[in-house]
């Protein structure tokens, strides 16, 4: 009969337990700061209702006196559009504040990072189509001159052959160049044009 596995004491035992006693002051202070800041938050989400409310209700108060369109509310309604404006001010001012803050850095760094990542996926993805499509024109060139014959495989060849030649030899002209060794270059095509040649 197997015997039932025991728990050690600490597995346990409560979180609060296993921190130190400046873990739990940390914690503390942690766990305040939030309760504050969702409290916070509360009020704020509250005084935006409310303002929005005071918005609409002065809004239609407004268009009702425009409807009826006398001269004696016009001292009414320039009173009422002062508060509305001096209210939106309020909360712009408030907006810009929040547009300041840590949290709002940090949502923009979220985004250039997520944008960052997905021009990365596309410039990926646009490079392998490239690369795909270009080895395709390759390999289609390829079978084209094999398939036109002889002369053409040759011909091939050759240029290959001259294009490879031509780019070490300027590789050691650069260096023969400084010695100023006469008729260098035109020595090295001689040269290769016999081997071929033979």
């Amino acid at each position: 009969m197997a015997k039932p596995e025991q728990k050690s004491p600490v597995e346990d035992a409560p979180v609060a337990r296993q921190m130190s006693s400046r873990s739990l002051a940390t914690k503390k202070l942690i766990d305040e700061a939030r309760s504050a800041f969702i409290s916070a938050n509360e009020k704020l989400l509250h005084e935006a209702e409310v303002s929005l409310q005071y918005f609409e209700s002065h809004y239609e108060k407004i268009a009702t006196l425009l409807q009826a369109s006398s001269d004696e509310n016009a001292n009414q309604r320039d009173a009422w559009l002062g508060e509305m404006n001096a209210q939106l001010g309020q909360v712009q001012s408030t907006l810009d504040h929040l547009l300041k803050g840590p949290a709002h850095k940090a949502e923009l760094e979220i985004k250039d990072q997520n944008a960052a990542k997905k021009k990365k996926r596309q410039s990926g993805v646009q490079k392998l189509l490239t690369r795909v499509f270009f080895g395709l024109v390759m390999v289609g060139g390829f079978m084209g001159i094999i398939a036109a014959g002889h002369l053409y495989v040759c011909m091939t060849v050759a240029f290959l052959q001259i294009l490879t030649f031509r780019e070490l030899a300027n590789v050691r002209y650069q260096t023969y160049k400084a010695r100023f060794v006469p008729m260098f270059r035109t020595l090295q095509w001689c040269w290769f044009f016999t081997a071929m040649f033979y």
